[in-house]
């Protein structure tokens, strides 16, 4: 049972939304390309778009030579920027390992 306290305190957030502005929903991400010093709009799929055979990079695999790209993830959150940095690369090494093992096995 409610004490009146509780009960007023109940009336006071009926009719509201309340809401976290931690929760992902209410956090504006954005990508941000360290080598064009540009904003990627969209989402993974925009990612692998953006970091194409033709865009340059300074950094190659060790293992199939291919182009290593490094972006950062900034999520603001109550007007403060946090970011994390990220590397992408498609790596061609794998795919040449599972061509090997299919052909030997059969």
């Amino acid at each position: 049972m409610l004490n009146n306290e509780d009960d007023m305190d109940q009336r006071e957030y009926e009719g509201r939304v309340v809401t976290d502005s931690v929760h992902e929903r209410f956090q504006q991400t954005r990508i941000y390309c360290n080598i064009c010093n540009r904003d990627i709009i969209g989402n993974e799929a925009a990612i692998r778009k953006h970091f194409n055979d033709i865009h340059p990079s300074s950094k190659h695999c060790c293992y199939c030579k291919g182009k290593v790209f490094t972006y950062q993830k900034i999520t603001t959150i109550d007007d403060k920027e946090h970011s994390e940095d990220f590397v992408y690369h498609k790596c061609l090494h794998n795919k040449e390992l599972e061509n090997k093992v299919s052909k030997e096995s059969k």
